[in-house]
């Protein structure tokens, strides 16, 4: 299961239950597609989005989540590493990743609830071009408001230690620890 829209649950189809060396940070799935279950046969319908793709010895297409309204979120790692946000039905945009070391590239993609920023790991890309460094060491794991995120923060001595935190785009150097462990699931509106 990787979430529900609209039309109800989704899975992922075609994925590798695990790997040894995921391609990005936080990666859950690895290869395969995004698609509805159907509720009377328990069997799963057409593929959502354009994550089409399987793991290769070239790389993986790989289905990364999928909003409410049915948004997915597809991250590539074969040659230049990509992500593409689709809408049902139609590519909506395809954010420019910046390289971030000593990966090569970002993981941890979340993107906002209006569909113009997409977090990542020591960035937030917007839809118009934009981008804003964050701390490196922040995880975006969701979003609170257009303006804050919400994730975990490594600490830079043991990468191993972390908690989770909060970080306000208005000062995207400072992530703000909650002093616990966590995982964050969702906003409760």
């Amino acid at each position: 299961m990787a979430g529900w829209d609209a039309e109800g649950p989704v899975s992922v189809v075609g994925s590798d239950y695990a790997t040894q060396n995921p391609l990005f940070d936080h990666q859950t799935f690895y290869g395969g597609h995004f698609a509805n279950v159907d509720m009377s046969t328990g069997l799963p319908g057409l593929a959502l989005g354009g994550c089409q793709g399987a793991v290769t010895h070239t790389g993986s297409t790989t289905p990364w989540s999928v909003s409410a309204d049915g948004t997915t979120i597809c991250a590539t790692s074969s040659g230049s590493p990509r992500v593409s946000v689709d809408s049902p039905g139609r590519p909506l945009w395809q954010p420019a990743l910046p390289l971030k070391p000593p990966f090569g590239f970002p993981g941890s993609f979340v993107l906002s609830a209006d569909g113009g920023q997409l977090a990542m790991d020591g960035a937030v890309v917007r839809r118009s071009g934009s981008t804003l460094t964050v701390n490196e060491l922040f995880a975006p794991e969701g979003w609170l408001d257009a303006g804050t995120m919400i994730g975990i923060q490594r600490d830079k001595a043991d990468l191993n230690r972390y908690g989770m935190a909060y970080l306000h785009l208005s000062d995207p150097s400072h992530p703000v620890n909650l002093g616990f462990v966590g995982e964050f699931v969702g906003v409760i509106s």
